[in-house]
């Protein structure tokens, strides 16, 4: 079993000061339940006492726990003692998960250097200690989330390298590929050391954090209101006026003065939804009036028409009326003026991507244009001198493109279609062809997506040309399939026109192309016309055991759904024929997808 331990520390909270709630350490666990299913979580409640505090971690550091987090007590209190205790316990320090929290919190309030974060490692434990809010809890998590799977793995990799007995475990990650939100947890084990590659091996889970890193500027737009459904705004939006822009009646009935209380009262007017009325509501009388229509002078409260009686009409008007409440409130069925938004009010953040409500209030606080993210342009071009177009007739020597369609549809379902594909056919395996290709992609495109020529054949020639380009990111990755995924950063254009752009170089074989577009290439695009990079991981229970390969993290294909008899997710296995890498028939059907642990085997729940 694998555990994590939260320990808040709080006089507070310890000594059960009345009015006093914990939010931090809730908070804490509630983000770790969704980024460590698999571990199981333990807590504890300290008061800011350095002795306190170092025993309960010495408890847990001796019961061999993964990973423990403090909530409180990093201050500048005389009472804020949390970073002795921990630094004190340490073996070794690790100032870069330092440095990501404060630098992450500074971008949002400056208070965060006010803070006294501290991380590292005491014995097989990774330890981080946090602030005590939960709006600083989150920040700080999410600073160093990226860094934690790779980090655990390392300390687990020391610990059970020469056991024998460390193989299995009983839970499931699945990145669902249909959305954006969440995190992919991935081994960064080396494995196979690539005969004559010069490329270090990274993890998954490291390529995705240089990738996101390296993330081109987003471009911006400014468009009407009307035509903004889908996107994501880029800045707050401000309304422009109030809403109401008067005081309303949220009822059909009678505007009144609540001193008056109850009685008869003489009808002296009737106001609908979109008229005004220059008569005062004076003692004994009151106005009848309509949902959403002005409350007209004098009166400070409507009564439902529920709530009278008709006491006398003519043939055309209401002349007197009896109201029944017992008591009539000040403000009673009003909204006042801005009381759903005022003027000046922020009333859409950024990072918002705008449906048919958000419409809605684009509408209601007459704001004529919107910033927003560009969608990004992509250019696709698969190579080698084997491949044809679908629909023509292949030779014998040769096989039909179907990584282009694949690209094309994968593109276009995950974007709803909002982002421009360019396709730049297929390219020989000859230098000065894949140049005029490769040249003419970073030309129009934001990001270029290829397919093949990444590996270590002779005419494998894609990664020789992105180090003449620009800066290779990462050459290999540790995962199956798309082991030779290569990515590249490039600058393209001359002065103030130059601009950074990204070159994804997917392995050939169709299925590497599928999950390495999953895990890479979707993201990265997706956080061009959002601002958020990421991916979506659920827990879910696997219909059948799926055995790892011995020497990297596998990605397997399955089909997820939701079991109503169960409440929880079912993923299934959706290999059709044998699962090699070239078997596109192996992803039909899916919708995620399953890590498997290098050397390790993913049992039926």
């Amino acid at each position: 079993s694998k555990f994590v331990g939260v320990l808040t520390v709080s006089d507070r909270a310890f000594n059960k000061e009345e009015g006093y709630t914990d939010k931090s350490g809730p908070e804490l666990v509630s983000l770790l339940k969704n980024s460590f299913p698999d571990y199981t979580i333990e807590t504890d409640l300290v008061p800011d006492d350095v002795d306190k505090i170092r025993s309960m971690l010495e408890k847990w550091i001796k019961s061999n726990f993964q990973l423990i987090f403090t909530t409180g007590g990093t201050g500048f209190s005389p009472r804020d003692v949390t970073p002795e205790a921990v630094d004190s316990l340490l073996d070794r320090k690790a100032p870069g998960l330092v440095t990501a929290m404060i630098n992450f919190s500074l971008n949002i309030t400056p208070h965060a250097m006010l803070s006294r974060p501290v991380a590292g490692i005491a014995k097989r434990t990774l330890i981080l200690t946090l602030p005590g809010s939960p709006k600083a809890v989150k920040e700080n998590f999410q600073a160093v989330l990226p860094a934690l799977p790779h980090a655990l793995n390392q300390l687990t990799q020391t610990s059970d390298s020469h056991n024998p007995q460390s193989k299995g475990t009983s839970k499931e990650q699945i990145s669902n590929k249909g959305h954006t939100h969440g995190h992919c947890l991935c081994s960064a084990g080396t494995g196979d050391h690539g005969r004559g590659s010069k490329y270090r091996m990274v993890s998954v889970e490291e390529a995705q954090q240089l990738i996101k890193d390296s993330l081109p500027p987003p471009r911006l737009l400014t468009l009407p209101w009307e035509v903004s459904l889908t996107y994501t705004l880029a800045q707050d939006v401000i309304a422009q006026v109030p809403l109401p822009p008067f005081s309303a009646s949220i009822m059909d009935g009678y505007a009144v003065r609540s001193e008056d209380g109850k009685g008869q009262r003489r009808v002296i007017g009737v106001i609908g939804a979109g008229k005004g009325s220059n008569q005062v509501v004076e003692k004994g009388t009151v106005i009848k009036i309509t949902t959403g229509a002005p409350v007209p002078s004098g009166a400070d409260a409507v009564v439902m028409v529920e709530n009278t009686h008709l006491v006398e009409q003519t043939s055309t008007d209401e002349v007197v009326v009896e109201i029944l409440d017992e008591k009539i409130l000040a403000g009673q069925n009003i909204r006042p003026i801005g009381f759903d938004f005022r003027a000046g009010d922020i009333i859409l953040t950024a990072g918002t991507r705008i449906g048919p409500a958000e419409i809605a209030v684009l509408a209601a606080g007459h704001v004529p244009t919107v910033q927003v993210y560009a969608p990004p342009v992509v250019a696709i071009l698969s190579t080698g001198d084997e491949l044809v177009s679908p629909g023509t007739n292949p030779n014998q020597w040769q096989v039909l493109d179907s990584n282009r369609p694949l690209l094309k549809s994968l593109l276009s379902e995950a974007s709803n279609g909002r982002w421009k594909v360019i396709d730049l056919g297929i390219v020989a395996d000859q230098s000065p062809l894949l140049v005029e290709k490769v040249e003419s992609g970073l030309s129009v495109a934001d990001v270029l997506v290829t397919s093949g020529g990444v590996s270590m054949g002779e005419f494998d020639l894609l990664k020789p040309l992105l180090e003449e380009k620009g800066n290779v990111l990462f050459g290999r990755v540790n995962m199956k399939p798309g082991k030779p995924l290569t990515v590249a950063k490039v600058m393209w254009g001359h002065g103030n026109e130059s601009r950074s752009k990204l070159i994804f170089g997917l392995p050939g074989n169709p299925t590497s192309t599928f999950v390495t577009s999953h895990l890479f290439v979707l993201p990265c695009l997706r956080a061009l016309e959002s601002g958020s990079f990421g991916l979506r991981r659920i827990s879910a229970r696997l219909d059948q055991t799926i055995g790892g390969d011995k020497v990297r993290p596998e990605f397997v294909r399955v089909f997820v759904s939701w079991d109503e008899s169960e409440s929880r997710f079912v993923a299934k296995c959706v290999a059709g024929g044998h699962t090699a890498s070239s078997n596109i028939r192996n992803c039909v059907s899916s919708n995620g997808l399953v890590k498997v642990d290098a050397a390790h085997d993913l049992y039926k729940d």
